[in-house]
């Protein structure tokens, strides 16, 4: 039984090292933390052990499911940094392929980064503080 965790263990960590995206990670949490899990039927079968294994593979199936629980959130939010960098870098490409930086604005327009700023703000990064120029 403790060669089976084992193996689970293993191959659960080899599978979420490949998830690239939300809908294949959440398919491996059903797949690996769900109900009918290989893990958690070795926690149903835990009842017909003998009495002296039972603390032995129920405390190295609880090790197991914490690893799989802590390395499916790092994994979650290692996948949703990455789409936030994503969606910052197409924001900023954006806005430097919208405006010209080289040109000095007219002193009416707004500057690049106070014309952007809701914009950036919707993705997270905000408490920044500016002001604003008074060469002229």
């Amino acid at each position: 039984m403790l060669t089976e965790l084992d193996q689970i263990e293993g191959q659960a960590l080899q599978v979420l090292s490949s998830v690239q995206d939300e809908t294949s990670l959440e398919a491996w949490r059903i797949a690996y933390l769900g109900r009918s899990s290989p893990l958690m039927q070795v926690f149903d079968q835990l009842g017909r052990l003998a009495r002296e294994e039972r603390p032995v593979i129920g405390r190295r199936a609880n090790e197991v499911k914490r690893s799989l629980e802590v390395a499916f959130t790092a994994r979650s939010e290692a996948l949703r940094q990455s789409v936030l960098l994503r969606s910052l870098q197409s924001e900023i490409g954006y806005l430097l392929t919208r405006s010209d930086l080289t040109h000095r604005a007219a002193p009416s327009c707004l500057h690049l980064f106070t014309d952007s700023y809701p914009r950036l703000c919707r993705y997270g990064i905000s408490g920044l503080s500016f002001s604003r120029s008074r060469n002229r």
